[in-house]
């Protein structure tokens, strides 16, 4: 009697599964010799046979690849029913992956445009210049880096509510906002960052005076020693902290009184 069930089951050829796929026969070569991904079946003059069942293993293992998943780590999901809580944790893992390597290229793409604007009109190159400014800007941005995923993480040292200057607790979290917008490179002209000098304002509005002039360890209360921060480069970093915000500060002004023209005119 004929089984009627594996004659009616379809199956592609490696050329015909790498097509659809997008990847190449060696690829699929590969998974196979890796154990990742045997055919099903065997045709005529022995070509290896793929069914349905193989091409949805094969696009398993493409995505985790896509989610950053290692062979080894994928060889391990196979071998049990993928359940969404656990996607959810390998995307959100990927994704904090990419923020990093996203920070590291944003890194690499400010002192490389550092170096163009050194580089501008010079007939020499001092190489010794080039090499304290590629350090002082690694160092800038791997400040920011670990302060903004303080931040992010909900581990920003805030100190507790201050009775003589109530004022700062609203100032650490601008400054918090403020340091994201630099590590993406927002220019204080923006509307985000016009945004937080509204905030500012009313704030000045309330308790009466500016906040700009105190020292990074009166203003931020950051434990250099607990979050690994050199002391002097957190200064420096503190310095273009308080200049992105007096930048924004000063474009700020220029626009409300630019509307105050249009309200009188």
């Amino acid at each position: 009697m004929t089984d009627t069930k594996s004659e009616k089951k379809e199956y592609m050829t490696v050329g015909q599964l790498a097509r659809e796929a997008g990847v190449t026969v060696r690829t699929l070569q590969f998974y196979d010799q890796s154990g990742l991904l045997h055919p099903s079946a065997k045709g005529n003059r022995n070509r290896r046979l793929y069914s349905q069942e193989d091409r949805a293993r094969l696009y398993r293992i493409l995505c985790g690849r896509y989610m950053g998943r290692s062979l080894d780590e994928i060889r391990e999901d196979l071998k049990e029913e993928a359940k969404p809580d656990q996607v959810l944790r390998v995307i959100a893992d990927e994704c904090e992956s990419l923020k990093v390597r996203i920070g590291e290229m944003m890194q690499h793409l400010a002192v490389l445009r550092n170096l163009e604007s050194m580089t501008e009109g010079t007939s020499e190159i001092d190489w010794v210049e080039y090499a304290e400014e590629i350090c002082y800007f690694q160092e800038k941005w791997s400040l920011i880096w670990q302060v903004n995923r303080a931040v992010e993480k909900g581990e920003f040292p805030l100190p507790e509510p201050s009775a003589q200057l109530p004022e700062m607790n609203g100032y650490y979290e601008l400054v918090a906002e403020t340091l994201q917008l630099m590590k993406a490179e927002v220019p204080p002209e923006s509307q985000e960052a016009g945004q937080i000098m509204a905030r500012y304002h009313q704030m000045i509005h309330e308790y009466g005076r500016p906040l700009y002039g105190r020292s990074p360890e009166e203003l931020l209360h950051i434990d250099p020693a607990l979050m690994g921060l050199d002391q002097l480069a957190f200064s420096r970093l503190w310095e273009d902290v308080e200049r992105y915000m007096k930048d924004a500060e000063a474009h700020y002004a220029r626009e409300e009184e630019n509307k105050n023209e249009d309200h009188q005119g």
